[in-house]
């Protein structure tokens, strides 16, 4: 509907921030964070499955989330910001 009133949903991925990546961050952040890139909100449980990381998915949302890219919403979570190139 906003595409209609010629509006861009805030969660599309030409509207997402650019940060850069934080150091340390671990492999399974990247991961998680890669499919969260169209801006859709995921449930913990689809999350896990499709990152391979059903242990590690809740820590993995905790360190995307302190480091500013994604939050937790009552569907699950989102992207908030993207990777900054280079």
């Amino acid at each position: 509907m906003l595409d209609e009133l010629g509006a861009a949903a805030a969660g599309t991925p030409g509207r997402l921030p650019r940060r850069p990546w934080p150091p340390g961050a671990s492999r399974a952040a990247r991961t998680m964070l890669a499919l969260l890139v169209d801006g859709q909100v995921l449930g913990p449980s689809r999350l896990a499955a499709l990152t391979g990381l059903p242990a590690a998915a809740g820590a993995t949302v905790v360190e995307l989330e302190l480091a500013g890219f994604m939050r937790r919403l009552p569907g699950g979570v989102q992207a908030v910001a993207l990777q900054r190139d280079g």
